[in-house]
């Protein structure tokens, strides 16, 4: 039978390797409630905050990778990637989104989507179409725009079109497409300094 003092002693280790224990399943819960974060926060400055406060590569990576998409952009070096994120995940700095969106838009490891590099022709669109992004259609469509020497006034109406042409609603002919588009009441020319 054990002493007094050893029973005692045994009682202290059990409790503060039960407060341990405690500690790390209280760690592990709130580890598994902001899983997935980086795939479902906003994508504006307080969604990047809120992944940031993390301190999580992988979140980081996911919330990147869906600013990329959004805009028609991919990642082409994985490994660049890890290796930048370190400076906006909170591991070694927090920047803000905007420093996020420059870095990533000028990295020699991202890539244009079939959106921003498809020919603006039937085969293109077809090519877009085949992305089911509305993003890649968002971005074909304001070349389009551009070729025409004109822009969008009116982003709301200008967003409501990808639909109706990039597979979610329906998908249509470039044609008719860029013809839509010209003729908007939305759609009006670049100023020379825009062109």
């Amino acid at each position: 039978m054990p002493r007094a003092d050893e029973q005692g002693a045994a009682e202290a280790t059990d409790d503060a390797e039960g407060t341990v224990v405690d500690e790390v399943l209280l760690q592990v819960g709130k580890k598994a409630t902001d899983a997935g974060l980086g795939s479902t926060a906003p994508l504006t400055e307080e969604g990047y905050q809120q992944v940031a406060a993390l301190v999580s590569n992988h979140e980081m990576k996911a919330f990147a990778h869906r600013v990329l998409n959004s805009e028609a952009r991919y990642v082409g070096n994985a490994g660049e990637l890890t290796g930048a994120i370190h400076f906006y995940s909170g591991r070694r700095d927090v920047q803000d989104l905007a420093t996020l969106k420059e870095e990533l838009r000028k990295a020699w490891w991202t890539k244009a989507g079939e959106g921003r590099t498809a020919p603006l022709s039937e085969q293109g669109y077809q090519a877009v179409v085949k992305t089911k992004s509305s993003a890649n259609m968002r971005a074909f469509m304001r070349r389009i725009l551009n070729a025409g020497k004109k822009a969008a006034s009116d982003e709301t109406a200008f967003d409501a079109v990808a639909p109706l042409y990039d597979g979610e609603v329906s998908v249509q002919s470039f044609d008719r497409l860029q013809h839509e588009l010209l003729s908007a009441a939305w759609a009006e020319p670049l100023d020379d300094e825009q062109e």
